[in-house]
């Protein structure tokens, strides 16, 4: 047996007692007690190496999230969260409930209160300058919210949010055309991003929106914040069409909140719809092609009526695509008509005076079909410019094509 106390002896004691000191280090720094929590972004594989599906129409192109590195963070707050699985029949591809606006008086109240700043400024060569909306876009994760940046990557954050301020300018060159410039106010937007249906359904039940988690994105008036999950399609690729459209649609419906307050369902829906339509088309001279409304109404024969879409009946549970693409129907039919003295500009600017009045219904299709003729024009509009959609694109093509030579 050989001699322990001499040199090799002492060094390989000495070796031994720095090896246990290193693991009860690393085992304090792992410990338990200071948790390290998974980087808020956990995208497919595919994702990272699959082309993102082309925005259109417009030029700006956004990048696919990308992965990064974890993120530490404290422990969260007890929070009610609940899980995927513990949900039955969920659905994001269908619409959110048609329900009736009713604000309560404290909604009005919130409503009331908000501070307005006008569009429009002076600057200092007396020139009119203006100023339309400040957007915030934000990644939320586990109850705790991240710059979008630090999650998604700078290119990605950059992208989203220069194409959506793009098509959330239009509405606003839109509403100047309708309104004037001096009946606008400016709109600050804050929309908080998540990565997966768990994260987006627990971010919305923090936020009081239970009955809003079979949606795609989710407007909260009472909060001026909404809430947008990434899509994917089924082949897990980044949907970045779906993604900007669903983006459009809830930050126009904060426009309007700032513009008009309450509206009815329809009107809401309608012009979101309107502008999420606009931004994915390069021929907005033409309305919705009939195979899509087919698609987006679940074959309806034709539009519902006016009073159909204002006055709550059956047709409110049995089918919420229909009601959302005959409100879009309408927008479209409306918007076609002369901007002079045009029943839909003259019926928001009612619900501009007073900004967050209670909702007249009566007073609106008497505004809208004062004639008592809306129903059979709009039907024949309908099958003009819907139904034989194909014609008009023809049409439309020619008059393109004289115009080049």
């Amino acid at each position: 047996m050989g001699n322990n106390n001499g040199p090799g002896g002492k060094v390989i004691i000495f070796t031994l007692i720095a090896v246990c000191v290193l693991v009860v280090v690393v085992q304090i720094a792992i410990s338990p007690s200071e948790p390290v929590y998974p980087a808020p972004y956990d995208a497919p594989k595919s994702v990272e190496t699959t082309q993102y599906i082309p925005l259109a129409p417009t030029s700006n192109k956004i990048e696919n999230p990308q992965r990064v590195a974890p993120i530490k963070t404290q422990p969260a707050k007890k929070r009610r969260v609940i899980d995927i699985n513990d949900i039955e029949d969920l659905d994001t591809s269908v619409a959110h409930q048609w329900h009736e606006v009713k604000p309560t008086s404290r909604d009005l109240k919130l409503c009331r209160d908000m501070q307005l700043t006008p569009i429009a400024y002076t600057n200092e060569d007396g020139s009119t300058g203006f100023d339309y909306l400040t957007l915030t876009l934000i990644a939320w994760h586990n109850g705790k919210t991240y710059p979008l940046e630090d999650i998604y990557g700078r290119s990605f954050s950059e992208s989203v949010s220069k194409a959506l301020y793009d098509n959330l300018e239009q509405v606003y060159l839109q509403y100047i055309k309708w309104f004037g410039a001096q009946r606008l106010s400016k709109t600050d937007i804050t929309i908080y991003i998540t990565n997966s249906r768990e994260q987006y359904i627990n971010a919305l039940l923090d936020n009081g929106a239970d009955d809003s988690i079979n949606s795609l994105g989710v407007y909260l008036p009472q909060k001026h914040k909404a809430f947008v999950n990434i899509p994917y399609t089924t082949d897990k690729r980044f949907d970045s069409t779906s993604f900007m459209s669903t983006l459009t649609h809830e930050g126009t419906h904060a426009i309007n909140f700032v513009q008009f307050g309450y509206m009815h369902r329809w009107a809401q829906e309608g012009l979101a719809e309107y502008f999420e339509f606009l931004s994915n088309t390069d021929t907005p001279e033409l309305a919705l092609s009939y195979k899509q409304w087919q698609v987006y109404s679940d074959n309806l024969g034709e539009p519902f009526t006016l009073a159909d879409l204002i006055y709550q009946n059956e047709k409110w549970s049995q089918n919420k695509g229909a009601l959302y693409t005959t409100s879009l129907i309408y927008m479209q039919y409306f918007s076609s008509l002369s901007l002079d003295n045009n029943p839909l500009v003259n019926m928001l600017i009612d619900e501009m005076l007073p900004r967050c009045s209670t909702i007249d219904k009566s007073k609106t299709i008497d505004i809208l079909d004062s004639d008592g003729l809306l129903s059979s024009n709009m039907y024949e509009w309908f099958s003009h410019n819907v139904i034989h959609y194909k014609d008009r694109a023809i049409e439309l093509a020619e008059k393109e094509r004289s115009k080049s030579k």
